[in-house]
């Protein structure tokens, strides 16, 4: 059972809105690192990635890996990296079980390295998709091994496709996932396209169905209006066909909300309308 869920924003970085939303125009939009964080009854505390941190800034100093740095160019939050927040709330990072990786990009493992006892869980070809490409193909798809702890193999936790099962959470379009603690309280959903292996997570949380889409949409507005990112960010899909498969799903299902509260990892909206959800909840 989870006891308490909250976000933390770990930073952001700024793109015109026509490169995440067709049509959105040459206004620039800041698109936020927000990472739920889910306190388990019995497997304590559990990250959906790391969001941004000063690791980031290290593996991308020199080489092919800097125009990473000069093409996203982020600011890291005034409150500092996922670590250092939790620490603020009176977690010590040493506490963190699992975390969940939705994919392997640096904006959502750039924080590995300050967790130093979490188990690592993401589908297996999130990882094995990277580890086997060259270097060429890892710089395309955004990835840097050196984000990740010399002992990450060790605390892997790869999620198998033999393990997908009806879910227990009425979510249309996605009725199947993987019960990431075996208790039916948190459910890995496949929403593919994005990246290898890209993974969301559901719950069900004081009374709503929480749906965290990781990359899958930029916007909610991309989901909602079903308008997809520009073609120029097609160079950086695992798969173009697949992505917008998984948006018309998340479209058909804003439609038929329901008490289903979809939350995109970058977009603006997604922290406030996550404080509106809970409050809600709070006031029945």
């Amino acid at each position: 059972m989870i006891k308490d869920l909250f976000l933390l924003d770990t930073g952001y970085t700024t793109q015109s809105k026509n490169l995440v939303l067709q049509g959105g125009g040459s206004e620039k939009t800041h698109l936020p690192a927000q990472i739920p964080v889910f306190i388990h009854e019995t497997s304590g505390v559990i990250l959906f990635d790391t969001g941004y941190a000063e690791h980031f800034y290290h593996e991308t100093r020199k080489g092919l890996s800097r125009l990473q740095r000069i093409l996203a160019s982020p600011h890291l939050s005034s409150e500092g990296s996922a670590a250092a927040q939790l620490k603020a709330r009176g977690i010590d990072p040493c506490d963190v079980r699992y975390i969940i990786l939705s994919h392997f990009h640096p904006d959502h493992i750039a924080g590995l390295k300050d967790f130093p006892h979490a188990k690592f869980v993401f589908k297996s070809e999130a990882y094995d998709t990277l580890v086997k490409a060259s270097f060429l193909v890892q710089a395309k798809l955004g990835f840097l091994p050196g984000l990740l702890p010399e002992d990450f193999k060790d605390r892997c936790v790869a999620i198998s496709k033999t393990t997908l099962r009806q879910g227990s959470l009425l979510l249309p379009g996605f009725s199947q996932g993987y019960d990431l603690l075996g208790d039916g309280s948190l459910w890995g959903i496949d929403l593919p396209g994005h990246a290898p292996g890209h993974l969301g997570v559901a719950l069900e949380y004081c009374g709503k169905t929480f749906f965290f889409t990781a990359d899958a949409s930029y916007l909610y507005q991309g989901i909602t209006d079903l308008v997809y990112p520009s073609p120029v960010l097609d160079l950086v899909l695992s798969d173009r066909r697949a992505f917008q498969d998984t948006l018309h799903r998340l479209n058909h299902l804003s439609q038929n909300t329901n008490g289903i509260v979809i939350l995109p990892y970058h977009c603006p909206r997604t922290m406030e309308r996550f404080s509106d959800a809970i409050h809600h909840c709070l006031e029945v």
